[in-house]
């Protein structure tokens, strides 16, 4: 299925520059106008745009004040809902201005800007942006294809030759100071603009960007940037119901096959037409990376919330939904998860199927493994604190939240029984504890900071707080990654949470600072408004977890069911009625208590269809109620309910210690969406 927003006129500027006089032989290019000329066939041909929609600026007619005249000039004549293109194939650089305390930018390179005794006219990034905001206001049907770089200082074999990318230097546009990107900015870069527009870059940030040399049969080679030539080569070859993702996809491959480092990227609206206003709704799916007998690689792992044993039903490349008509091409079972990539075993090609399975094939999930739910626990002393750890060990095995690390695992967090000592060596455990004059339990994390109070080794009771204080990091961390995998739920990505912080007597948006985290300081107030853009009501509950390993319920009231109707919005305040700061509790950092310290606060806001009591998150346990307000009958676990009681006791569905994979044809809609926060003090 697909969609149209409005389209109204078609506009492109088209920017392509092989020769930089003020730059060096070795830095000239040869296929940025090919590459413009080449764009400008497949809007013509293909997408219907005018000749006359569309400027095209080549060599000496691309200087920095032709380019920003070109982009203002198109900002004018846009109205609502126009298609949008622009395409720059050219050099890109980094630099920097003038001032120490400034950052450094991204940048295109016009035709007149140079480096050493040449001025710098490069086209800052933040230029770039203020023009982007201006057309993302006018229309949604937006698309960049930049086919440049910009890394810098990278050692090149002189072998190496239409590289797309020239060294930074100091900045000093003909615009003047463009001011810099430190803490106070509250944008950056494009990320703001959302789905309003479609970008496709030839690389990475720190990769470079070339040009391949096309064969003719006789004559002059033709050279291309390798993006642009794989790009329209697959525009030429794909059909109407096509997505930008679609095309991307083989046109990447092919540039990666070519060359190994270079990897085009695709960002904002990626399931639109290329060039066009429809969108497509597309599944949610992970590509299938590579293949090797029964053993396959998809393109996701731990930070796409991948789990071992998790089943995954795959689909031909190009696939946009799950139908009865669309030919399922086999299952996967994950084996193993990295952080951004999975094993898998294939269990099974569909023997009916039109083809093997191969790179480049949709995996869809069928079944969600939340695997053993318990927090793992390494064991460390020196030899003759023997039985000290042997009763750690004992204690662990029989709590259901946690289990002591197999030899030579790696666990979550590492408790360790610390002697006394004068002074901390290299090699010293928990050295931030410093001197200390008694055995101690700390219990420390993988930053090397501690998770909990150290705990004096001979006081009585001293194990039983030391289990305690691991099941409450056990809790937090379970809880965190609490999530509803189901593809086809009606929840998923339409609850919106903003987060939002007072600023000049309002409150506003929360930005995300360079370092991709929302930024507090101690005792700085927040709020949170929470949108329903579901056609159903649900039930709102808002989770506040803490440095210390509190969590905490900030809404609703305990025993609330409030509904969120379709369309409206909650602001935790005024549902609350008072005010809410992020706060540092005395008690951290552990290691100094009352000290500086910065850390990770998450807001975790959990939508459901039906009434649940999360209140039993901050509990010892988990409870059901035998009815409900206005008499509602006492009805088995739900789907959620079952991951909570993994969550909370360890005790998943028939009371063994890992839970059974959960269909994600849920019966119980529900969805999660965390924010989280870096609180300084």
């Amino acid at each position: 299925m697909s969609t149209s927003i409005p389209a109204g006129e078609k506009h492109a500027l088209l920017i392509g520059i092989n020769r930089y006089p003020n730059l060096l032989d070795t830095q000239q290019l040869k296929g940025c106008v090919n590459d413009a000329l080449q764009l400008r066939s497949v809007l013509v041909e293909r997408f219907g745009f005018s000749s006359d929609g569309i400027d095209l600026l080549s060599d000496e007619e691309a200087t920095r004040d032709s380019i920003l005249a070109a982009l203002q000039g198109l900002a004018c004549k846009v109205g609502p809902g126009d298609v949008v293109v622009v395409g720059y194939s050219g050099h890109g650089s980094r630099g920097r201005t003038e001032e120490k305390s400034t950052g450094s930018f991204e940048t295109i390179v016009p035709y007149d800007s140079g480096r050493g005794s040449h001025p710098n006219r490069d086209i800052l990034d933040d230029e770039i942006h203020e023009w982007l905001l201006a057309m993302a206001a006018l229309t949604p049907n937006l698309t960049l294809v930049f086919d440049s770089c910009f890394s810098a200082g990278i050692t090149r074999d002189p072998f190496e030759e239409g590289i797309r990318q020239i060294p930074p230097g100091i900045l000093r546009p003909a615009g003047g100071d463009r001011g810099s990107r430190d803490a106070t900015r509250e944008t950056s870069g494009w990320r703001t603009l959302g789905g309003r527009y479609t970008l496709i870059a030839s690389c990475r940030a720190d990769e470079v960007s070339r040009e391949v040399q096309i064969d003719q049969g006789e004559g002059q080679p033709l050279h291309h940037g390798a993006l642009t030539y794989f790009l329209c080569e697959e525009i030429r070859r794909a059909g109407r119901n096509a997505s930008s993702r679609d095309i991307f996809e083989r046109a990447a491959a092919k540039v990666t096959a070519s060359f190994s480092t270079q990897h085009p990227l695709l960002e904002g609206a990626r399931d639109r037409e290329p060039f066009g206003p429809r969108v497509f709704d597309t599944m949610r799916f992970l590509p299938i990376r590579s293949r090797l007998g029964n053993q396959a690689v998809l393109a996701g792992g731990a930070a796409h919330g991948l789990t071992v044993g998790s089943e995954w039903d795959v689909y031909p490349q190009g696939t946009h939904e799950v139908t009865p008509e669309a030919p399922r091409l086999g299952r996967l079972k994950v084996r193993s998860v990295q952080a951004v990539t999975a094993d898998v075993d294939i269990e099974e090609d569909e023997p009916a199927s039109p083809r093997p399975l191969e790179p480049g094939d949709r995996a869809v999930e069928a079944n969600h493994d939340y695997g053993e739910m318990r927090l793992v626990v390494e064991i460390c002393g020196p030899p003759a604190a023997g039985e000290a750890l042997d009763a750690v060990e004992s204690r662990i095995k029989e709590t259901l939240l946690l289990r002591p690390a197999a030899p030579h695992e790696k666990g979550h967090v590492r408790v360790y029984l610390v002697l006394p000592r004068t002074e901390v060596r290299d090699g010293d455990p928990a050295p931030r504890l410093g001197a200390i004059q008694s055995p101690l339990w700390a219990v420390v994390g993988a930053d090397g900071h501690l998770l909990a109070p150290p705990l004096f080794a001979e006081n009585e009771g001293a194990l039983a707080r030391l289990i305690e204080a691991l099941e409450i990091r056990a809790r937090l961390q379970l809880t965190l990654r609490i999530e509803n995998p189901a593809q086809d739920s009606v929840l998923r990505d339409r609850i919106e949470v903003n987060l939002l912080r007072w600023k000049n007597r309002e409150w506003v948006p929360a930005e995300p600072e360079d370092g991709g985290l929302v930024r507090f300081r101690n005792h700085e107030p927040f709020d949170l408004q929470v949108l329903n853009h579901t056609r159903k009501p649900v039930y709102v509950h808002v989770l506040d977890l803490g440095l210390s390993g509190r969590i905490e319920l900030l809404y609703p009231v305990d025993g609330a069911f409030d509904e969120l109707q379709p369309g409206r919005h909650l602001l935790l305040s005024e549902a609350q009625g008072k005010d809410f700061l992020f706060y540092i509790p005395e008690i951290l950092p552990f290691e100094n208590p009352g000290g500086n310290v910065e850390g990770i606060q998450h807001l975790k806001v959990l939508a459901t269809v039906d009434r649940s009591d999360f209140s039993l998150l901050v509990q010892d346990g988990v409870k059901y109620l035998a009815s409900q307000p206005g008499g509602r009958p006492f009805k088995p676990p739900l789907p959620l309910e079952q991951l909570l009681t993994a969550a909370m006791t360890g005790k998943a569905k028939g009371g063994t210690r890992e839970t059974s994979p959960v269909s994600t044809s849920l019966v119980d809609d529900w969805t999660s969406v965390t924010r989280s926060v870096l609180i300084q003090r």
